[in-house]
């Protein structure tokens, strides 16, 4: 009996002290749990960020792809643009040329026209010049051309002029008259002639005006000074 008491006993040790182990090794099984947790809540959130972290990088990606197309898209404007501009440069060299054309032809027209205006004039001055001279030669009296045989009779003579001219003779006062009436009428035909070149220098004139303005227009629509190659002349 005894030894079934000491048997029991012993069993009873080996028992609280297998117990005593269990209860340890639960409590290294929880602390173990616990870090297991720990590193459980730790991988999560190492995943959360790694996908976040992919996610930024899809959403990079797509950026990056955006920005890509942007830049194809750029680049084909730019060449558009370029094509235009290059399209833009040779109209303007096409409209350039055809302006240097017009000029030309405007300044050969003006030249043309300066000449015709001053062959105009001399024309005009030589015309009068001649008209004047002719005036005052019709306007001169004509020298009597008597020989002696008409000296010698007064009356005889006076009968043979009135023969040779279809006007009598005018006496000395009427030839005074008539001379200064053609001095009247020379100086009025200096006057006329004189008024003529008076409004053929401010035709003159008017012409340079006019040509003036066509160089502004021409100077303020290509933005570059104009200067017609008969300046000289016109002026």
């Amino acid at each position: 009996m005894e030894a079934e008491c000491a048997v029991m006993s012993e069993e009873r040790a080996r028992l609280s002290m297998e117990a005593t182990g269990l209860q340890q090794e639960e409590s290294r099984l929880r602390s173990e749990s616990a870090h297991v947790e720990q590193l459980r809540l730790a991988v999560e959130r190492e995943r959360a960020t790694l996908l976040d972290k992919m996610n930024l990088a899809e959403s990079s990606g797509q950026e990056a792809n955006r920005l890509n197309q942007s830049s194809l898209a750029l680049q084909r404007e730019g060449g558009e643009k370029m094509a235009a501009a290059e399209r833009l440069q040779m109209g303007l060299a096409e409209q350039a040329e055809v302006v240097k054309r017009e000029r030309r032809e405007l300044e050969e027209r003006e030249s043309q026209l300066v000449s015709e205006r001053l062959a105009f004039a001399r024309e005009c001055r030589e015309h009068q010049e001649n008209h004047l001279q002719s005036e005052f030669v019709h306007s001169q009296p004509t020298p009597i051309l008597t020989s002696t045989r008409r000296m010698s009779n007064a009356f005889t003579a006076e009968l043979d002029l009135s023969h040779s001219f279809p006007q009598p003779l005018r006496p000395s006062s009427s030839r005074q008259k008539h001379k200064e009436g053609d001095d009247n009428e020379l100086s009025s035909q200096q006057q006329s002639s004189h008024q003529e070149e008076q409004s053929l220098r401010e035709e003159r004139e008017l012409l340079a005006t006019i040509q003036h303005q066509n160089s502004l227009m021409l100077t303020n629509h290509y933005n570059r000074p104009y200067l017609p190659r008969n300046e000289k002349l016109t002026s």
